[in-house]
């Protein structure tokens, strides 16, 4: 039951790259009929893996469960979904999110768009109401990394970084203080791309928008 659970939390990764290291990218795409399709691929470093797996209290199992983990996406509301991972190291979720959708990442809405433009938002507020719609095995998960833009506590980055040293080790810090994340936002034929440090997203007390136009 643990493992199942565990996997059930590394969708929180997805929705804002949460838990990456090493590296990470997000791709959105928005359609013609209102859809927006969406794609994050990452390679982890070993001290998280070796988090994960002392999570999961697994060691002879791949480390991400693609049919749970493809479940409880549909569960979510989210019923187009491509789940890969050719090793522990690496993982690839690709979906697409329907116009007027009901799922937990349209009700918080992160993802905004116009019938010409889209825009990620992430603010402790997008954050708050992503946290809510969640369920709750999520929700224990994500209280797991103590990340302040969804507790709602103002921390600076480095009081972050300490604290998360403090609970699970020096280099699982350094891993979170090294990642970036790669955002591209692509709709029609315009393509916008940036690159912002994990920490920040974690952090943030602001909103951190990315946007593109067509």
């Amino acid at each position: 039951m643990l493992f199942s659970r565990y996997n059930a939390a590394l969708l929180a990764i997805f929705t804002l790259a949460f838990f990456s290291s090493c590296t990470a990218s997000v791709e959105l795409r928005a359609h013609d009929d209102g859809s927006i399709s969406a794609t994050y691929e990452a390679s982890f470093g070993n001290a998280f893996i070796a988090l994960m797996r002392a999570l999961a209290g697994e060691r002879d199992v791949p480390l991400f469960n693609i049919a749970d983990m493809t479940q409880q996406f549909h569960e979510m509301g989210i019923g187009a979904v491509r789940i890969s991972s050719p090793t522990d190291a690496s993982l690839s979720i690709a979906a697409t999110v329907p116009h007027n959708s009901h799922d937990a990442i349209s009700q918080s809405e992160c993802i905004m768009r116009t019938e010409r433009s889209m825009t990620l938002a992430c603010s402790p507020e997008q954050f708050a109401k992503l946290y809510e719609s969640l369920p709750s095995t999520l929700q224990s998960y994500i209280d797991l990394f103590m990340a302040p833009s969804f507790s709602g506590d103002a921390m600076a980055k480095s009081e972050y970084l300490n604290l998360v040293a403090s609970v699970y080790g020096k280099k699982l810090a350094d891993e979170v203080a090294a990642a970036h994340v790669k955002i591209t936002m692509r709709g029609g034929n315009a393509e916008q791309s940036y690159t912002v440090p994990l920490v920040d997203l974690l952090t943030t007390t602001e909103q951190i928008s990315f946007s593109v136009a067509w």
